[in-house]
C-alpha cells in the first residue's frame, strides 16, 4: 500500500539537510562543553551506588562469611557509598562553576569560534579581521556563560541563547 511512500519519506527526512538554527547550535555547544562534567557525575554516581549495593550485600550477608565482622564491614562500605552519592551533585556543580578544571572554556571557545567564523564569512568580514572579532565575541560569550553558571543557571538555555544572539547581532 503506502508503505513504500512512508519508507521513502523516512529516508528523505533522514538524509535531508537538517534545520541548524543558531539556537540549536548553541544548545549543542552547551551539551558538548558540559560533557566532561556530566561523564564524571554519572560515573561517580554509578560507582557510589555500586559501593552502597556491596555494603548492603555485606550487611545482609548475601556475600561474605556469616558473622558480626561482615555486617560491620557492610555498614562501613555502605556509608562510604552513601557519602560518595551525597557529594556527587555538589561536586558536579563545582565542576560547572570552575571551567578550568574540566577545560570547558577551551571547548566553548573552539566550538563557538567555528560557529562565529561561519557567521562572519557569510557577512563577508575580511579574513584578517575575523581573528580579532572572534576573540571579542568569544570572550564576551564566555562572560555570559560564566555569569549564567555562577547564578546557578537560573535562566533557561533558550534565554541565554537569545541573549547571546542579541549581543552578536548588535
Amino acid at each position: 500500500m503506502n508503505t513504500d511512500k512512508i519508507y521513502a519519506e523516512a529516508l528523505a527526512n533522514e538524509y535531508a539537510p537538517k534545520d541548524t538554527s543558531k539556537v540549536v547550535a548553541l544548545k549543542k555547544l552547551d551539551r558538548r562543553a558540559k560533557l566532561p562534567a556530566n561523564v564524571f557525575a554519572y560515573t561517580f554516581g554509578i560507582l557510589g551506588t555500586l559501593v552502597v549495593g556491596v555494603g548492603m550485600c555485606l550487611s545482609m550477608q548475601v556475600i561474605g562469611a556469616p558473622g558480626a565482622g561482615t555486617m560491620t564491614a557492610g555498614i562501613i562500605v555502605g556509608l562510604v557509598g552513601l557519602l560518595a552519592v551525597s557529594v556527587n551533585y555538589p561536586v558536579y556543580k563545582r565542576l560547572l562553576k570552575n571551567p578550568q578544571v574540566m577545560q570547558t572554556e577551551k571547548t566553548y571557545a573552539a566550538l563557538l569560534g567555528d560557529i562565529l567564523d561561519q557567521i562572519l564569512a557569510r557577512h563577508q568580514v575580511p579574513e584578517e579581521d575575523r581573528g580579532y572579532m572572534l576573540s571579542f565575541y568569544i570572550e564576551g560569550t564566555m562572560g555570559i556563560v560564566k555569569r549564567w553558571l555562577l547564578s546557578d543557571c537560573r535562566e533557561s538555555l533558550d534565554d541565554i541563547a537569545r541573549i547571546m544572539m542579541n549581543v552578536i547581532r548588535r
